[in-house]
């Protein structure tokens, strides 16, 4: 009967009655005990109130050591075992955690710093920037308008305002206001004293250059119109002799196609060039 094990729920592991006896009877014993010190402090008499407290201080401070030293015994067990698998324990992660958070903090507490002292300055010299570009470019209207003021009384006449296009409110209206702009920087350009002075010198240069190639090809004209009579005669009393005839019709032949007949073409005036040597080096001598 002692050796008879109960069979067990689910997965639970199988236990003994003899040691369910044994964990009843410390349970019994303990209950006892408890149950005395019950009736003890249920009961007590005026002069064990100072001993009871302190036996009820000491038993709780005790079991408050206990309870600390078991989890401090803890805690240094898992990082014993996280240490020996190569992992870091909480206590450093805690430490690094904290050494970056105070690293942020004095970034963010720098950067802080830094704006409170720069940014002002800086805000302040952008606005002092902005209002002098401002102000100077306001004179520079202004004076600008005097001067046209000014011609327009010493020759009388009166120009028209070229006026920008507005800025464009939506996408709809950038299409026409590109229009618009370009019309209104050719009006710039067409008002503008320079740019006319700057076109009329261009117009002028192009028709120098237009006459000189015209007295260049009409004098190349000439020429030609020269070398043609004087070709047209040559021709005319070579017919006279039937060999020279003969070359001028070959010549003329050779010349009706250059592309295929270059090597005779070339030929012709190596013999011609070698002619000419051979009749200057005599009258050189």
């Amino acid at each position: 009967m002692a050796n008879r094990k109960v069979t067990p729920l689910k997965d639970e592991p199988g236990t003994s009655l003899e040691d369910i006896q044994v964990e009843l009877s410390n349970c019994i014993q303990a209950i006892n005990n408890l149950s005395g010190k019950i009736d003890t402090l249920a009961k007590p008499t005026a002069n064990d109130t100072s001993s009871l407290k302190d036996a009820v201080g000491k038993a709780a401070a005790n079991e408050v050591r206990l309870l600390l030293e078991a989890r401090q015994r803890k805690f240094e067990e898992e990082e014993e075992a996280a240490k020996a698998r190569g992992e870091i324990t909480q206590q450093e992660y805690f430490q690094t955690l904290t050494e970056r958070y105070e690293e942020v903090l004095a970034k963010c507490i720098a950067l802080a710093d830094l704006h409170k002292k720069h940014w002002p300055g800086l805000v302040n010299k952008c606005e002092d920037t902005v209002k002098r570009v401002g102000e100077q470019s306001r004179k520079n209207s202004e004076a600008i308008i005097k001067i046209e003021d000014f011609v327009n009384r010493a020759t009388g006449a009166q120009q028209t305002k070229c006026v920008p296009p507005p800025l464009p409110k939506d996408k709809a209206e950038v299409i026409p206001f590109l229009k618009q702009y370009l019309l209104y920087v050719i009006k710039r350009l067409c008002h503008s004293w320079h740019f006319r002075k700057f076109l009329h010198i261009c117009m002028c240069t192009l028709s120098a250059v237009f006459l000189c190639a015209l007295c260049i090809i009409a004098n190349d004209n000439a020429r030609l119109r020269t070398i043609e009579e004087k070709y047209v005669l040559l021709r005319d009393f070579s017919r006279l002799d039937d060999r020279t005839s003969q070359r001028a019709d070959y010549i003329e032949w050779l010349y009706s196609d250059e592309d295929e007949h270059r090597q005779e073409i070339d030929k012709l005036w190596q013999q011609r060039q070698q002619r000419l040597n051979v009749f200057v080096k005599p009258n050189e001598q």
